[in-house]
């Protein structure tokens, strides 16, 4: 069984895979893209906080000048603590992606790397560890025939396939 497994994993990984390791440098580009674009999303809603803090104390300025009346500071500055939670929930909503992607990102590398290794592998080194991270389920039908569900169908093809598309 092991011998079949590893033809059928090596054949699946050369078809899909033709050169992993620049999938391998390619996924990590998008990833880091990905985390930095957020990072600059973060940042400016970050930059918004600070305006809407900066004008919560022009408020208690006019309050203190006696421009604006107890009443109405106390009505602005609870529309501006409003706004800014909601710019928080959205900082949150932001590093929730990001990490979601982060976690999306180390399992692909991690198929992607056993998948360069078995590419590299003969018969001889297959172990039943590399079969249990490659292959969720097997099976294998009254008429001799067999299917393999991989744990990377799709997940590292979304990669592959933005790979091969050009950048806009």
């Amino acid at each position: 069984m092991d011998e079949i497994l590893y033809h059928c994993l090596a054949e699946e990984v050369l078809i899909s895979i033709p050169d992993g390791k620049r999938l391998l440098r390619e996924t990590k580009k998008l990833f880091y893209k990905s985390q930095e674009d957020s990072v600059k999303k973060i940042a400016d809603i970050e930059k918004k906080i600070t305006i809407q803090e900066y004008e919560g104390s022009r408020y208690y300025e006019q309050y203190v000048t006696g421009t604006i009346s107890r009443e109405e500071l106390l009505g602005k500055q609870k529309l501006l603590a409003d706004k800014i939670a909601k710019l928080k929930v959205q900082i949150d909503t932001v590093q929730e992606k990001m990490d979601a992607r982060e976690k999306l990102f180390k399992e692909k590398q991690r198929w992607l790397r056993s998948l360069l290794r078995l590419k590299e592998m003969d018969e001889s080194e297959i172990d039943r560890d590399i079969i249990t991270a490659l292959v969720k389920r097997i099976d294998v039908y009254p008429d001799k025939n067999m299917e393999i569900t991989y744990t990377f169908d799709g997940a590292f093809q979304s990669s592959a396939d933005k790979e091969d598309k050009p950048e806009s």
